[in-house]
């Protein structure tokens, strides 16, 4: 991670095992956000714009190209 501080309505441990768990997978994290339970991610992977929606464990539910 890169000194980013966490996200509103995302703890700081939770926010930087996620980033660092997509940046492992070759995302590069430009925003997050909370909503409804859910972890909303904009990241960019292999030139593409993506969006990202995570449940509470990290897991990715749904991905959206941008």
């Amino acid at each position: 991670m890169t000194g980013a501080s966490a996200s509103p309505g995302i703890d700081a441990a939770t926010d930087a095992k996620m980033r660092d768990t997509l940046a492992a997978s070759g995302y590069d994290v430009h925003h997050v956000d909370s909503e409804d339970g859910k972890i909303e991610v904009y990241a960019m992977k292999n030139g593409r714009k993506l969006s990202l929606c995570l449940d509470d464990a990290l897991n990715i539910m749904k991905t959206k190209e941008d």
